[in-house]
């Protein structure tokens, strides 16, 4: 019945999350989109968004690359909600007020610091305190945004160490290096509970065999590395496309972002980024799914990457060439 009750749920957030995706596909193939190549005034006027709240928590009020390659969870539910928290906190305000202070660099401290304690919910063997451990990591993902969200009001962007002084880029490489603590720290503890349970489900006589163990420790220590490079690719390739969306949007403008293929490989990159996959790996913890996902899910992803990376090669070489 509980498990029942799981997809059940989870069909109603996948339905959700198609729902979403049609209207952001919506927003922007039939309403104006903000652009350094068209300036037609006219244009706006005539397609103007009308949002039906606050564009401060509506994230398809403002069209960006980077927003529409982000995964769904990050993208409809804890960027809003953090972006809630700041304009009720004021944090950018705080900032401005007390330099000092550094906010930012104190919130990427605190959501690595969450991600540590997450880590040691996750390797419980009790399923009610791993699930804890998942709603923990995903405060985590909230506090990140926050920071991003603060750093974008402060300074107009989010951790583009470009356009930072020295004392920004610092901040910049502290978060990444807080995201990275955070990511190996969940890999690590994921490695001890799957050896430890697949240890206690061994028979009594098995448990003492050590080459059998050692076997059992290289099989799962394998699988983990297997998923952290496909973390790795996914991460490297999507920054890699992302970037280079961006400048071809700064070069073709609306034509680039409303195309309709390039709207269908940012879907697929939305799908499958680095957070996307955290994502699904949080899902099957959550529900008691994660050994299967680990032994199961490799292929298919790294599979579906390098797809998405020759589509994502060939759309931006020959349809917007340089």
């Amino acid at each position: 019945m509980r498990a029942l009750k799981f997809y059940c749920l989870l069909i109603v957030i996948i339905c959700a999350a198609i729902y979403a995706d049609y209207s952001l596909i919506d927003r922007v193939t039939n309403y104006y989109v903000e652009s350094k190549v068209d300036h037609y005034d006219f244009l706006k006027y005539l397609w103007d968004y009308k949002s039906f709240f606050s564009c401060d928590f509506n994230p398809i009020c403002f069209i960006t690359i980077k927003g529409l390659v982000t995964d769904h969870i990050n993208f409809y539910i804890l960027s809003p909600t953090a972006a809630l928290i700041n304009q009720y906190l004021q944090l950018d305000v705080l900032q401005e007020k007390i330099p000092s202070l550094n906010i930012i660099n104190a919130i990427s401290i605190i959501h690595a610091i969450v991600g540590i304690i997450a880590g040691f919910f996750i390797a419980s063997s009790k399923l009610r305190f791993r699930r804890i451990g998942v709603i923990l990591f995903e405060l985590r993902y909230l506090l990140d945004d926050l920071g991003k969200i603060v750093s974008k009001e402060l300074y107009g962007v989010e951790y583009e160490y470009v356009k930072y002084s020295e004392t920004q880029k610092i901040t910049l490489y502290i978060d990444i290096f807080c995201n990275f603590i955070s990511i190996v720290w969940l890999l690590v503890v994921i490695n001890s509970f799957i050896i430890e349970t697949e240890f206690m489900q061994l028979p009594v006589f098995t448990r003492y065999n050590k080459k059998y163990i050692q076997e059992l420790k290289n099989s799962v220590i394998l699988d983990v590395i297997i998923i952290a490079i496909l973390l790795s690719i996914s991460c490297i390739a999507w920054n890699y496309y992302t970037n280079i969306f961006e400048e071809k949007f700064e070069v073709y403008g609306t034509e680039f972002i409303k195309s309709s293929i390039f709207l269908a490989v940012a879907w697929m990159w939305k799908l499958f980024n680095i957070h996307a996959l955290i994502q699904y790996t949080m899902i099957a913890i959550f529900s008691n799914n994660l050994i299967f996902f680990m032994k199961k899910a490799p292929m298919p992803v790294l599979f579906s990457l390098l797809y998405i990376c020759f589509i994502s090669e060939i759309f931006i070489r020959i349809v917007f060439p340089d």
